[in-house]
């Protein structure tokens, strides 16, 4: 089984008890190359150790997660991971594994990946999502940016999903490509990595929701600010806003922002309480209702919801982080009746259970075979004998995998 910085949060690296052996590479070997701007990466580097080494050369790697500092690029290419700038995909220019057959796979990424979530692997490109079912993702290249002249980051109070709606709109349209991180954070979320002490969360004056924008420019801060305030003119009070232009504070908003994940897992463990992690990918156009009726829906069996999303991932849909927190005494019958509403909602609005972190794991298996078309399900079973036909990779897993299959569909 194939394991990268096991970050992920679905157990698609957690190996099964009788696995024989986890393969991790040793080498994390980061190479430059300033003539075509590109990171070539050993798939043990971590997200961070490529963005130090793009720094040092003035460049800038625009990928970033909370997990960046254990989180590996193989790892990254493997779920098709994405921060909250990029998925992975839009920076991959090429990767080299070794599958199932012993044989050493290299693909150059030519054209643009197509899929939009993590659910089952890119139809193009196999091993881009493919989650460890098809062999070990080895290399990875991807492209680099010059780092902006300069940016500015805004922390927004808003009063309702309705409300950062019409935000998300203004300054998109206004912004445009200048635009680098917007994200949305549960309030409920930010007072528990308030409670952890160790950052400095700038104050959301009670507003159930904040919005996060980093933007850059090349010509001056000024012109991003007159562009801020001309966003949000008649929608939410500017005086309110932190603003932020030193590097040293734009960092301080996103690590509070970072922080979400690992402040919602501590305070769960020390109030006696459970998360169930949704990693949901949603479209634009439904993300508001979808989020609403779940908030709805919910509230009279969960202590809280503890949500972020990523905005500027993708120009027609959202991943959207839903952390359920509920009684640890809740039980496994009810836990499961969450996860088929919550799933099930989101299938209904064309949204998919899984963003970033993948479908093949213990968690989300079988709600991938049960919401995958037959034409996809045979897909992955040909692409997974192609490059594996021993299966001596994810065996247990793909094992499981084709018996729900074969009993949603008898003639697979």
């Amino acid at each position: 089984m194939p394991q990268g910085g096991n970050t992920g949060l679905v157990q698609g690296s957690t190996p099964p008890v009788s696995s024989a052996a986890v393969l991790t590479f040793s080498s994390s070997s980061i190479t430059i190359d300033l003539d075509t701007k590109q990171v070539h990466a050993d798939a043990q580097a971590t997200i961070e150790d490529l963005q130090e080494e793009a720094q040092k050369y003035g460049l800038y790697f625009p990928l970033s997660y909370g997990s960046k500092g254990t989180a590996t690029i193989g790892g990254a290419v493997a779920t098709n991971a994405g921060g909250m700038e990029r998925r992975i995909h839009h920076l991959c220019q090429a990767y080299e594994a070794i599958d199932g057959r012993g044989k050493r796979v290299h693909h150059m990424v030519t054209t643009p990946p197509t899929l939009s979530d993590s659910v089952l692997p890119d139809p193009h490109y196999s091993f881009l999502g493919s989650q460890g079912y098809f062999g070990m993702v080895t290399h990875v290249s991807c492209r680099l940016i010059d780092p902006p002249s300069h940016r500015m980051a805004f922390w927004v109070p808003l009063s309702s999903l309705k409300q950062f709606n019409m935000f998300h709109d203004s300054i998109k349209g206004i912004l445009g490509g200048r635009l680098d991180v917007l994200e949305l954070m549960y309030d409920t979320a930010l007072q528990d990595v308030r409670r952890l002490s160790t950052l400095t969360v700038p104050s959301s004056h009670d507003a159930p929701y904040t919005a996060l924008v980093v933007c850059h420019s090349h010509t001056s801060q000024e012109d991003l600010l007159n562009e801020f305030c001309q966003a949000t003119t008649g929608l939410t009070d500017t005086e309110q806003a932190g603003i932020s232009v030193a590097e040293s504070k734009i960092e301080e908003f996103i690590h509070a922002r970072e922080a979400i994940s690992d402040a919602t897992r501590y305070w769960a463990r020390q109030d006696n309480h459970r998360v169930l992690p949704f990693d949901l990918s949603c479209p634009h156009s439904t993300i508001y209702d979808q989020l609403d009726q779940l908030n709805q829906s919910l509230k009279k069996s969960i202590i809280k919801v503890n949500g972020f999303g990523h905005f500027c991932q993708d120009n027609h849909r959202v991943a959207m982080h839903y952390n359920v927190i509920v009684n640890s005494s809740l039980s496994e019958t009810d836990i499961q009746s969450i996860y088929h509403h919550v799933y099930r909602h989101i299938w209904a609005t064309g949204g998919s259970h899984s963003a970033e972190h993948g479908g093949l794991g213990d968690r989300t298996l079988p709600y991938t075979v049960e919401s995958a078309s037959r034409q996809d399900i045979e897909s992955f079973i040909a692409t997974k004998l192609k490059y594996d036909p021993k299966c001596i990779f994810q065996r247990d897993r793909f094992e499981t995998f084709m018996t729900l299959a074969s009993t949603r569909f008898p003639s697979i």
